[in-house]
């Protein structure tokens, strides 16, 4: 069996909570009892760490900060819905889409939403789609352009399939105050209507669930 030193360790613990370019409070507390551990100074673990975040940060700049806040709010979309705290997850992640381009190229799979989804309802297995949104202010929402909702509505249509837009906004991206997830064409037609909820006071995968159950089994499907 090989080994490797605490220092190569250390190492690829800093190289671990750099990846996404965003050193968190989580992240830094896990630095710390790594540190603690295994005797090392936690100064320079974290400060390897901030080096390597931004190196990261420099990889993506050509996207801009709204990529990074966007993937980090996905990853909480992500967990919350198929790694819930407690009890069994009601949702497998199918498919996860990365929006790479080059010079304004995008592969045909990245226009659609962000994540596919799956849920398993009485009957049958169900593949949904959810667009991830993340904004400082609910007034800022409707700063993601119509066409693109447009366009996710028409996918919906011709898919047939249910797609949401989950918007966070407030606190951060990893732990948005407060959220609002509906269905494509009430963002396009009755966004008054569509409720923010604190996320510290529902449980957002129960939540979903409902807003599935419900419109596969009262809506028509060339509705979604």
């Amino acid at each position: 069996m090989d080994f490797i030193s605490v220092k190569e360790a250390a190492e690829w613990m800093a190289m671990a909570v750099s990846v996404d370019g965003v050193f968190s409070d989580n992240e830094k507390w896990l630095l710390q009892r790594f540190a603690d551990t295994f005797g090392l100074d936690f100064r320079e673990i974290a400060a390897r760490s901030y080096e390597l975040s931004e190196e990261t940060c420099k990889e993506v700049i050509q996207l801009g900060r709204q990529y990074i806040s966007g993937y980090t709010f996905e990853k909480f979309i992500v967990k919350s819905l198929c790694k819930p705290d407690g009890g069994e997850p009601l949702f497998s992640l199918v498919r996860w889409r990365g929006d790479k381009s080059v010079d304004g190229i995008f592969a045909e799979d990245d226009k659609k939403p962000d994540l596919t989804l799956r849920c398993a309802l009485t009957r049958s297995d169900v593949e949904f789609y959810i667009e991830c949104k993340y904004r400082q202010s609910w007034n800022s929402v409707p700063s993601f352009g119509k066409a693109q909702l447009l366009r996710y509505a028409e996918f919906s249509r011709s898919e047939k399939k249910i797609v949401l837009i989950a918007c966070g906004f407030g606190g951060s991206p990893e732990k948005p105050a407060n959220i609002a997830i509906a269905p494509i064409g009430d963002y396009l037609n009755r966004r008054e209507s569509i409720e923010c909820i604190n996320t510290n006071k529902i449980d957002l995968q129960k939540y979903v669930f409902n807003i599935i159950w419900n419109r596969y089994n009262h809506l028509n499907l060339s509705q979604f």
